[in-house]
């Protein structure tokens, strides 16, 4: 009997932690579905440059979440993914409508925004996704820079002697006439290379006068014409003497017309 009173003794003792533990009240699971299904989150970036983010992490609604203590928000690189990188933590208690900002150019470190509860023994084990796109201003293309267009310079042609007026004298003489000279100087000088111009110049005369005089007086005439050509800038070794005296007029008439037409000297022009 004796045997029995301690065997039903110690059995009651060892009932006495259970009895207890049945007794205790459960706290309820703050980090079970049902609860982050009652709450979102949004966020959409501001910042304008590549690989940046700027703007207000918003929570709806605001609420107390029972044995949770804080809001995590993380970077993860999938929606699933409990490690990241740290954004920040904010006091459920204290968090209103604005969960977090991001100030201007902060690094976009990863693709998804995690939201997790914590309390004094840790993190839920999933979270509330969002992905975060990132806002890029298409910027104008720059302009390409034209190539520089070369300025072709339009070639002046030279001027070129296509023909020379005969130099007429006065009867018996072989002066260059100032008239003569004004034309000859106005037309050599818009030649650029006239001291390369090679000419043949023949002198003439009407038929007054011996064969043997008018050679020599028509000889006189060209070489009038050549010295009046070297002063205004020809070179006088390009410059050939030919007399015909008589021997070629241009008018056969017996008139002082057409002696005066004879008396002359002609320009061949062999190069320039």
């Amino acid at each position: 009997m004796k045997k029995i009173s301690l065997f039903l003794y110690f059995s009651l003792i060892a009932l006495i932690p259970l009895m207890v533990g049945c007794g205790e009240k459960k706290s309820p699971n703050p980090f079970g579905s049902s609860v982050l299904d009652s709450i979102s989150f949004t966020f959409t970036d501001q910042d304008k440059d590549d690989g940046e983010v700027q703007g207000e992490v918003k929570l709806s609604p605001t609420q107390t979440i029972d044995d949770a203590t804080k809001y995590v928000l993380r970077w993860t690189g999938t929606q699933s993914a409990k490690e990241g990188v740290l954004i920040g933590e904010v006091d459920i208690k204290g968090a209103g409508e604005v969960l977090y900002t991001f100030p201007e150019n902060s690094k976009k470190t990863d693709t998804y925004i995690v939201l997790f509860l914590k309390n004094e023994t840790g993190e839920t084990n999933s979270g509330l996704t969002i992905q975060v796109a990132d806002t890029v201003e298409a910027k104008p293309a720059e302009p390409e820079e034209e190539a520089p267009v070369a300025v072709v310079e339009p070639e002046v042609e030279t001027p070129k002697l296509t023909a020379i007026d005969n130099s007429h004298f006065d009867f018996d003489k072989a002066v260059v006439k100032p008239e003569v000279q004004e034309y000859l100087k106005g037309l050599f000088s818009e030649i650029e290379n006239k001291s390369e111009i090679k000419l043949r110049l023949s002198g003439h005369c009407d038929e007054r006068g011996s064969n043997e005089y008018n050679l020599s007086l028509g000889e006189r005439r060209a070489l009038a014409v050549k010295r009046y050509l070297t002063a205004i800038g020809l070179n006088s070794d390009n410059l050939s003497t030919v007399s015909f005296g008589e021997e070629k007029p241009l008018d056969t008439g017996k008139t002082e017309e057409a002696w005066a037409k004879n008396r002359r000297v002609e320009f061949e022009i062999l190069s320039q």
